[in-house]
């Protein structure tokens, strides 16, 4: 899943300061609260929360799934 493979990524290439897009409103709002609700999304947020201390910024942001294809269309 891209939330758990997105910081490790951005870790391994020596990004400090992330923005995470995904299009799992409840994966976002989840992480945006800190983890503490949605328990269908724990093993993804157990990952996540692992290494945001490694991050000097990181922010989750929730896009609509179209959008998130017209972006790797246009980055091609």
């Amino acid at each position: 899943m891209g939330f758990r493979e997105a910081p490790i990524t951005a870790v391994n290439r020596g990004f400090f300061k992330i923005i995470v897009e995904g299009d799992s409103l409840q994966v976002v709002q989840a992480l945006i609260q800190d983890g503490k609700s949605h328990s269908d999304c724990n093993s993804i947020l157990a990952d996540c929360a692992e290494l945001l201390p490694l991050f000097s910024s990181c922010s989750f942001i929730h896009v609509k799934h179209k959008l998130l294809i017209w972006k790797r269309v246009v980055s091609m």
